[in-house]
Formats: C-alpha cells, sequence, structure tokens
C-alpha cells in the first residue's frame, strides 16, 4: 500500500467539516509522520485512530458551539478519546499561572501514566471582552500574536533537560466560554524519546510564554536547546503513582506468510495498556512490491523516500485487534479511539483502555475479509 493510499484511507474516515471547525483542530504532524527518507524509517507514522480522536473532538465541538460558546473540555477525552477509570487518581489542578502583559497563562491540568505526558494549559487575553467561540486560525493566530505569547517551539524541558517533541504527540486548541481565551490541549508520548518520569517533584518546562528569537536561543551542534530564562512556563508534577505499572514482555514470535511479528513489550498503566509490535514484512513480497513498483516514490524526477513494507502491508498492521482466545475484542465500540497509534517500518504502536482485569489469554489479530484471523494471531498473554 502506497503512503498516499494511507493518507486517503485515514482521509475518508474523517467525515468533512467546514473549514472554520477543522482549524478549531491542530495536530503536531512534524514530528508524527514526515515522509522524508531521514526520519521515515525512525519515526511512526500516524494512525487512523489519531485522525477519528480529532474527529470526536471535532464534533463535541460543534455540538458545544450550538449554545453560544465551547465549554472546557476533559484532558483525555480530548487527548485520548475517553475518560479512564482512576482518572481523577492522576490529574493534578492548577499548576501555575504566569502573566505576560496583557496575558494570564495557567497550567490547568496535568498527568503522567509513565509513557505519556497529559497537559492542559489556557491563554487568556484579559483586555477582551467576549469569547472566541468557534475558534479559527486567523482570529486565534492574531490574538497570540498581538499578547506576544504561546508555543514558540517543538521541545520541552524535564527537569531542565531538553526533550523534542516525540513522535506520536498530539495537540488540540479551543475557544472556551471565558472571554478572550484559548484552551490547549497535549499529549506527549515521552516514552518514544526514551523518558520516563519519577518522583514526586518533576519539573516540566513549556515553550509557551514570551516568544523568542532563535538567535537568543543557546543551540548545540546536536539540536539541544538549553532552558532559556524567558519564555518558558514551569510547573511540578507528583509521578509516583507509575510505581503500580506492570511492565511484561511476551517476545513469542509468530512467523507470517506476508510478514512476522511479536509483541516485544506491553505496559498496564492505570490509565491505559501500551503494546509495542515489532514486525518485518516477507523479503519476497517486499522485492516483488519493487520489482512491479520501483524503489521508491519519485515526483518530478526527485525521490523522495523508498517503499519499504509500510506500503505493502501497512494497512494490516495498523489493523490489528486486540481479541481474546477465541477471537473475540476485548473491547467493544473502540473503533476510532483506541489501537493502533503509529507505526514504522519496524515496530507498531497501539494503546487499549484500562481494565481491572484483563483476559487471561489476549492476542493481536489481523482481519482478513472481516473476519479475525486466529491463524495469524500475535500472544501478549
Amino acid at each position: 500500500m502506497r503512503r498516499s493510499e494511507l493518507r486517503n484511507d485515514i482521509h475518508s474516515a474523517v467525515p468533512p467539516m467546514p473549514e472554520s471547525f477543522m482549524n478549531a483542530i491542530t495536530t503536531t504532524l512534524n514530528d508524527i509522520a514526515p515522509i522524508t527518507p531521514s526520519v521515515a524509517k525512525d519515526k511512526p507514522v500516524m494512525g487512523r485512530r489519531r485522525m477519528l480522536v480529532y474527529a470526536l473532538a471535532a464534533m463535541l465541538l460543534i455540538g458545544t458551539a450550538a449554545a453560544g460558546a465551547l465549554l472546557k473540555l476533559n484532558l483525555f477525552e480530548t487527548t485520548i478519546g475517553t475518560t479512564p477509570t482512576n482518572a481523577a487518581d492522576f490529574v493534578k489542578y492548577d499548576l501555575a499561572n504566569v502573566k505576560v502583559g496583557n496575558a494570564d497563562i495557567t497550567v490547568e491540568e496535568a498527568a503522567y501514566d509513565g509513557m505519556s505526558l497529559y497537559v492542559a494549559y489556557s491563554i487568556r487575553d484579559g483586555s477582551a471582552a467576549e469569547s472566541l467561540g468557534i475558534l479559527d486560525e486567523e482570529s486565534g493566530q492574531q490574538m497570540l500574536e498581538s499578547l506576544n505569547v504561546g508555543s514558540w517551539s517543538d521541545s520541552l524541558w524535564i527537569d531542565g533537560d531538553h526533550i523534542s517533541m516525540p513522535g506520536m504527540s498530539s495537540t488540540i486548541s479551543v475557544g472556551s466560554e471565558t472571554a478572550g481565551e484559548i484552551v490547549f490541549y497535549h499529549m506527549y508520548r515521552l516514552d518514544q524519546e526514551n523518558v520516563f518520569l519519577m518522583g514526586s517533584d518533576v519539573e516540566i518546562s513549556l515553550p509557551i510564554g514570551e516568544r523568542q528569537e532563535y538567535g537568543s536561543l543557546d543551540i548545540n551542534e546536536d539540536g539541544v536547546m538549553s532552558k532559556p530564562e524567558q519564555g518558558v512556563v514551569t510547573f511540578s508534577l507528583d509521578c509516583t503513582q507509575t510505581d503500580q505499572i506492570q511492565m511484561i514482555e511476551p517476545q513469542i514470535m509468530m512467523e507470517g506468510t506476508r510478514w512476522s511479528a511479536q509483541v516485544s513489550q506491553y505496559m498496564i498503566s492505570p490509565l491505559q495498556m501500551y503494546v509495542t509490535l515489532d514486525w518485518e514484512i516477507n523479503p519476497d513480497l517486499m522485492a516483488a512490491y519493487i520489482e512491479e513498483n520501483g524503489d521508491g516514490f519519485y515526483q518530478d524526477g526527485i525521490k523522495y523516500y523508498d517503499y519499504d513494507g509500510l506500503e505493502v502491508v501497512g494497512r494490516e498492521i495498523m489493523g490489528l485487534k486486540l481479541v481474546d482466545e477465541n477471537g473475540k475484542p476485548v473491547y467493544e465500540g473502540m473503533e476510532g479511539r483506541y489501537g493502533c497509534g503509529g507505526a514504522s517500518v519496524s515496530a507498531a504502536y497501539y494503546t487499549f483502555p484500562y481494565m481491572e482485569t484483563y483476559p487471561e489469554h489476549m492476542y493481536l489479530a489481523p482481519l482478513v475479509e472481516g473476519q479475525v484471523d486466529m491463524t495469524h494471531a500475535i500472544t501478549l498473554r
């Protein structure tokens, strides 16, 4: 399957909506799905699930706007599409408030589940008399530019250490019912940068204060940026509850005819279950695809990327379902909210809701003509 076909498949899953509503939903794509030879092998590409989460958020925005203004949204409903059972035990509130000129910047909510950092912060123009309602790109950008605040970098800092924007991270921005306020909901997949938070007083700094000039920043030759003295908003977060996490490494290989795979690990947190799948395409199938289609994608004689297994079996890998030993889905009605969040040429990443009790046996299994194929099921437990 070509990447263009994968993109079309994603777009077809999201119903069309007015441009003003689309502008209310922004996603951090630069580090999620860049289609360039230098990074395509290393970064997971975005899966259909995340796009559908944004579609669900858009529908929520539309319905709320009918009442005249947008209400503030739930941190987890916005970032992952549902509220985990144990969410109240993890979310911390009112973590920081900074005033920059006429701008009030407030870190309203944050949580960490051992893999992902969730943050909601607001920026309010203190001189505004009306709410922004449905937030379109132009009005939101004009407000932030006039205040000279807002996100000015894809970086963040943990205990002073620079962290690049992780793959599969996301952000949504909406106008609220409060006059002159924009609320930003972020989900940072810190595990994708091999960053894991521990302790009761983890310092987190976000580049959302006064906008900084690039030339004033201390950036070394590797692109690591020292935390600047200006332009950041810092708060502390208690991350001690991560001691409840269970990490399991099944590593049971499924040798398939088209591709082979194993669950290298899955992690059960009190908020979500995270599954990492290691996979590789059958070399003969890949060779046949290249022989028929060429070695990569060209446009006007320029090669943009090499073809790899995602072109051929990406839809199959990203469409794996979590089932029990009888092929019954572990979760009913969760399509579009959970499942594959992204895939690279050698790995795929899935999330599923937390459960008090999981089935004794669980598998990731492909669909063949709409039916679960247990002959190619990959063992979790």
